[in-house]
């Protein structure tokens, strides 16, 4: 419809007008395209891009149509809606847009887990978690574990290529100097980086000189290899899940790649246990690999009550495991 919208006549300006309700399986792109926030207010701004080195601009607005805007569905509609789900209240009531349709983790509340950022305390063990692409997105979220187990996810790099899942096409090298310039403060105040899981196909050859690992290496930003093994990415889903549910896993607001595609995530139509992996799941996978790499199963000894040795850099260092009864250890 677009290629068919156009005027002979300068005065005549052109425009598009939709109409749409939240949720179904247009729901994330019709969020990012108009830029809507969870809350659904109102956005007006400029969508600028050069194509064929002509700079094209388009202006797009989106405005909120709520039930209280509409005086003439009256008190019985509303009745209606108030039979409905909290789900569909929120979304056809109160016009918000952070509940998709098939919304996979459904643990996930904004007002909850996205926080103002703050000044971290030094001795917090950091680490970070990437998940490799070039033309798909590429994710590297930044990590932190306070004294009692809470982890923040503090600062992001995403290789966004300017729309939904397309990616920068930068090459090992060029993100690992980012990754060293953003990180430059941290290292100079003492901090280290620790068991920093990354995909475990960027250890792949594919036929090259070097893999993508080794490209990291000599560029100075080291990976361990995340974990990988029957399961394990439904088990890593739910790890996260448990985090959310126990408000053990906050991020900072400043991760806007983050706060735009994880609420987006979807059930897989084929295994509901799974997510959706055509989606844009790449930083709900970095994700996935930085709260599995801070977990392991663990087994009493018979001959002993005594936990097992803690291993540094994890959960394990925490204490008070023996008060737990869960059998995941954090």
């Amino acid at each position: 419809m677009e290629t068919r919208k156009r005027s002979s006549n300068p005065e005549i300006k052109c425009y598009t007008r939709a109409t749409t309700n939240p949720g179904g399986p247009g729901h994330a792109w019709v969020k990012t395209r108009w830029q809507i926030a969870n809350d659904g207010r109102s956005t007006n701004f400029i969508d600028s891009r050069t194509v064929d080195g002509r700079r094209i601009s388009i202006s797009r607005a989106f405005i909120p149509a709520k039930l209280t805007d509409n005086p003439h569905l009256g008190e019985e509609y509303e009745i209606q809606l108030l039979k409905q789900s909290e789900k569909m209240r929120r979304k056809l009531r109160d016009g918000r847009w952070d509940i998709p349709e098939g919304q996979f983790f459904t643990s996930w509340n904004p007002d909850i887990h996205i926080i103002e950022p703050f000044s971290l305390p030094l001795e917090w063990t950091r680490w970070r978690a990437l998940d490799w692409g070039s033309a798909r997105p590429y994710s590297v979220g930044w990590y932190c574990q306070t004294p009692d187990g809470v982890i923040y996810r503090y600062r992001e790099l995403y290789g966004f290529g300017g729309e939904a899942n397309v990616g920068s096409r930068e090459t090992p090298t060029q993100v690992a100097k980012k990754i060293k310039e953003l990180e430059d403060s941290e290292v100079k105040a003492g901090v280290v980086f620790r068991n920093n899981p990354a995909d475990r196909s960027i250890w792949n050859g594919n036929g090259q000189e070097k893999t993508i690992a080794e490209e990291f290496e000599r560029a100075g930003v080291l990976w361990t290899p995340s974990f990988g093994g029957p399961n394990s990415r439904i088990n890593g889903w739910t790890l996260l899940d448990q985090q959310l549910v126990e408000k053990k896993f906050l991020v900072f607001r400043t991760c806007r790649h983050f706060i735009r595609t994880f609420p987006e995530l979807l059930h897989d139509e084929t295994n509901p246990e799974d997510v959706d992996s055509t989606m844009e799941d790449h930083i709900g996978d970095e994700c996935r690999y930085s709260i599995v790499s801070r977990h392991r199963m663990y087994k009493k000894s018979k001959s002993s009550s005594k936990d097992k040795c803690s291993i540094p850099g994890t959960f394990d260092d925490l204490g008070e495991n023996k008060k737990r009864k869960s059998k995941y250890r954090f």
